[in-house]
């Protein structure tokens, strides 16, 4: 994006940066939330919770045939389950990048980390990290903060810019 001036970072204590998905290009959804390496964290929960009741193979198959959500959290880039059970970002993964994705306000994408960071102005209040910092956002010009972003292959060129 025009606006933004992509630098690589060695750095892992920037903040999110938060983009919405009509700012990356199309194949962004079909590479990074739909493809192979897509982490579908409400669907893995709907699963589990079906094997929390005692549902037989065929039954949890079954019913997750149907399966559904009005909204979805997805893993997407470098993600690795460690020893505990859990997802946790894989600094040597291939992408270069790790981050969520939640239609639950919107189609926004946020980068937990990245091999790139831009300086950007600051989210709304909505949107903080769990330590209370508030995320960068990539959609707007600014300088206030350094966060994490996409490498610039991945932006459209926004009409608005």
């Amino acid at each position: 994006m025009k606006h933004l001036k992509i630098m690589k970072t060695e750095k892992k204590d920037l903040v999110a940066g938060v983009i919405a998905l009509h700012s990356l290009h199309d194949s962004f959804s079909e590479e990074c939330l739909y493809g192979s390496d897509a982490i579908d964290l409400t669907y893995l929960e709907a699963e589990m919770d079906l094997e929390a009741q005692g549902k037989t193979e065929e039954e949890i198959e079954e019913e997750m045939e149907i399966f559904g959500a009005d909204s979805v959290t997805i893993l997407f880039g470098d993600w690795k389950l460690n020893k505990e059970g859990k997802y946790e970002i894989d600094y040597d993964g291939k992408n270069g990048f790790a981050g969520t994705y939640s239609n639950y306000m919107g189609a926004i994408a946020t980068l937990d980390w990245s091999k790139h960071s831009a300086r950007c102005n600051k989210t709304s209040p909505c949107y903080v990290m769990t330590d209370g910092r508030p995320c960068g956002d990539l959609d707007t010009k600014g300088d206030d903060v350094e966060a994490y972003c996409f490498p610039e292959d991945y932006y459209r060129d926004h009409p608005l810019w």
